[in-house]
């Protein structure tokens, strides 16, 4: 909720992802600065409010700041650090990859796709990747989709 005085409260994760990214979300959302109120009537109001958070994978993982090792995968990392240096990034560490949908269309893996085209990703496991991609799902789906201009530029 956004209250009238523009702090948050009652922050709370409505489609984990785990890995300790759903623990971080709620952090940084809880140390940030006051929102803009809502008004209505020319009156401030509380609003509720769902904000999409995407998290982006980093090359160089022993390297870098703020990783989240995932326990169930051994050797894998997660981050939480949004790429800006437009590197292509990897999943490492996957014994079983998950189905990969760029666009619509399954491709083999995400390697070479520039995270700075990605316009949003989501990531389906357990039972909904599998009701959604049947026996294909079984790993985790990770569906990305491209900015509009990265779309043309093949």
């Amino acid at each position: 909720m956004v209250e009238k005085d523009g702090s948050l409260s009652n922050i709370r994760i409505m489609r984990g992802i785990g890995g300790g990214a759903d623990e971080e979300a709620v952090r940084v959302l809880a140390i940030s600065p006051k929102w803009m109120a809502g008004t209505q009537n020319g009156h401030k109001v509380r609003v509720q409010y769902s904000v999409p958070i995407n998290f982006a994978l980093a090359p160089n993982e022993e390297k870098k700041m703020g990783a989240i090792k995932d326990p169930s995968q051994k050797g894998s990392v997660l981050y939480k650090d949004t790429i800006a240096s437009g590197a292509p990034f990897k999943l490492k560490g996957f014994n079983n990859p998950p189905l990969y949908i760029v666009d619509g269309n399954v491709v083999k893996d995400i390697q070479n796709i520039n995270p700075n085209t990605i316009q949003s990703m989501s990531i389906s496991k357990d039972k909904s990747a599998i009701l959604k991609y049947g026996s294909d799902g079984v790993n985790g789906v990770v569906e990305i989709t491209t900015k509009p201009k990265a779309k043309a530029v093949k």
